[in-house]
């Protein structure tokens, strides 16, 4: 996932997935969605909602993003940076 679009990285994996006909919840298909995720997205999903299948991550990341972009708000109105980006962006996860 490269910056903050979640909604791209989304659509470009599920394109991806149809031309290759690749199945999304092939345990290494999971593994290669998530670890494409900022590690602190991932971590988020993992934690609060403990996906198994692609729709699962996909829902998860999806709500955790929302819960980032409200707190990410609701800090800029105090005048101060949300220093985690618990559920969401951040640097991306090392490949490993």
């Amino acid at each position: 996932m490269k910056g903050d679009n979640l909604d791209e990285y989304l659509a470009a994996f599920e394109t991806l997935g149809q031309c290759t006909e690749l199945d999304p919840n092939d345990p290494s298909n999971l593994r290669t969605f998530a670890l494409e995720l900022p590690q602190s997205l991932a971590d988020a999903c993992i934690k609060m909602e403990s996906p198994k299948t692609y729709e699962q991550w996909r829902a998860a990341s999806q709500c955790q993003e929302k819960i980032y972009l409200k707190m990410k708000a609701l800090h800029s109105e105090y005048g101060t940076p949300v220093n985690n980006r618990p559920p969401g962006q951040g640097q991306r996860q090392a490949s490993g």
